[in-house]
């Protein structure tokens, strides 16, 4: 899918349809929330589950999916012990191509 096929969608003034909440999905899935980040470590400590999740919705048909970055900021992340933003691009896209 690309973006030419979500333009065309939005002109024809059609749908597009976004993922939902990934924070809850990734828990009842498995993963472990932090008490500092919640979902902003999944994408580090839980790749297969975040994937997982990413793959549901599609299969559901979702036009878009988007990131789990949630909290994964260098603010929110400075407080906690765990750096996750400077993994994420890389793990996000090694995810989809392996």
């Amino acid at each position: 899918m690309s973006y030419k096929f979500i333009k065309e969608k939005l002109h024809n003034g059609k749908l597009v349809i976004l993922d939902g909440a990934m924070g809850s999905e990734l828990e009842k899935n498995g993963a472990q929330m932090d008490k500092d980040l919640w979902c902003g470590t999944s994408s580090v400590k839980f790749p297969e589950i975040v994937k997982k999740v990413h793959e549901d919705y599609i299969n559901a048909g979702v036009d878009v999916i988007t990131t789990n970055t949630y909290a994964s900021t260098p603010i929110s992340e400075a407080s906690s012990p765990i750096d996750c933003s400077s993994s994420l691009a890389l793990i996000g896209v090694n995810m989809f191509i392996t």
